[in-house]
C-alpha cells in the first residue's frame, strides 16, 4: 500500500537527501555513470511496479479460483504448468492493459523526475513539441497581406447575390 501512496517526486526527495545529502552513496544529480540512474528509475517506477504487482496478484487469485484451472488440475497436470501456461496467460489480460496506460502517466511523470534530479531526459523535446517552429504575427497577414489562394475567386463586397434568401410576399 505504501508504493501506492508515495508520490513519485516526493520520494525522490526523500532518496536524495537519504542516500545522498545523509549516506553520501549516490550522486544528488545529474548525468554520468550507472549510479546517476539508480534514484531516478526508483522514483519513477516505484507507483507504478506497485500498480502492476497488485493487479497482477488480484487478477491471479481470481484466475486460480476459475472452473478451467479446476479441470486442469483434476486432468493431472502439473502444478507448474497450470499456473505458467493456463493461468498466467489469463491473469496478464488486465495487467497489459493497465500497463499500457501506466505508459502515458510515465511519460508525463517522467517530466517532473527529470526536473528533480536534473536529468537532461525528454523534457525539452517534450516542451518543443508543443510550440510551433514559426508563429506569424497575424494570421490573416501571412503573406503580405495578400491571399494567394483566393486569387481567383471574386471580390465578395460586389457580389450581385441578395443579402436576403426570403422573397417578401
Amino acid at each position: 500500500m505504501l508504493g501506492l501512496s508515495v508520490p513519485g517526486f516526493w520520494l525522490g526527495l526523500v532518496m536524495i537527501l537519504v542516500f545522498s545529502v545523509w549516506l553520501h552513496w549516490l550522486p544528488t544529480s545529474g548525468q554520468g555513470g550507472w549510479r546517476n540512474l539508480i534514484m531516478p528509475a526508483v522514483a519513477l517506477g516505484w507507483y507504478f511496479a506497485a500498480s502492476l504487482l497488485r493487479l497482477t496478484r488480484s487478477s491471479m487469485l481470481e484466475v486460480l479460483r476459475s472452473e478451467y484451472i479446476k479441470l486442469a488440475r483434476l486432468k493431472g497436470l502439473p502444478g507448474y504448468v497450470v499456473i505458467a501456461v493456463h493461468a498466467f496467460k489469463n491473469a496478464l489480460i488486465p495487467v497489459l492493459t493497465l500497463a499500457g496506460v501506466n505508459l502515458v502517466v510515465m511519460i508525463n511523470a517522467a517530466v517532473i523526475i527529470e526536473v528533480i534530479f536534473a536529468w537532461p531526459g525528454h523534457r525539452p523535446a517534450a516542451l518543443r513539441g508543443h510550440l510551433p517552429a514559426r508563429l506569424p504575427a497575424r494570421a490573416g497577414r501571412r503573406h503580405g497581406g495578400r491571399h494567394h489562394d483566393r486569387g481567383d475567386q471574386p471580390d465578395r463586397s460586389t457580389s450581385s447575390t441578395p443579402t436576403s434568401i426570403h422573397a417578401s410576399a
